[in-house]
């Protein structure tokens, strides 16, 4: 199934991806990261709470990210904290 120009897409979804292909998606100025940015369409926040400052975990990565889907840092960390990890842990079991 491909994705739908207007379908959107769940952030934590899309790092639960970068996540398994984290290398494949960094090489060359993040160009896989920007590939599958437009492939999956409009990314969307599910998290609702506001998140917390996260200045101290920001690295090169984060802001490309910040700066191809729109999202500020904060909220691409605390869905990478509060949402990646428990869903991955799911997945497993």
């Amino acid at each position: 199934m491909i994705p739908s120009d207007t379908t959107p897409f769940p952030l934590w979804a899309l790092l639960t991806i970068y996540s398994k292909a984290e290398r494949e998606c960094y090489i060359d100025y993040m160009a896989g990261f920007k590939a599958l940015v437009d492939y999956l369409g409009p990314v969307v926040v599910t998290r609702k709470e506001s998140p917390k400052d996260y200045s101290l975990l920001y690295n090169y990565p984060m802001q490309q990210m910040s700066i191809e889907l729109g999202i500020p840092q904060d909220t691409i960390i605390d869905s990478y904290i509060y949402e990646v990890p428990h869903l991955i842990s799911e997945a497993s079991e």
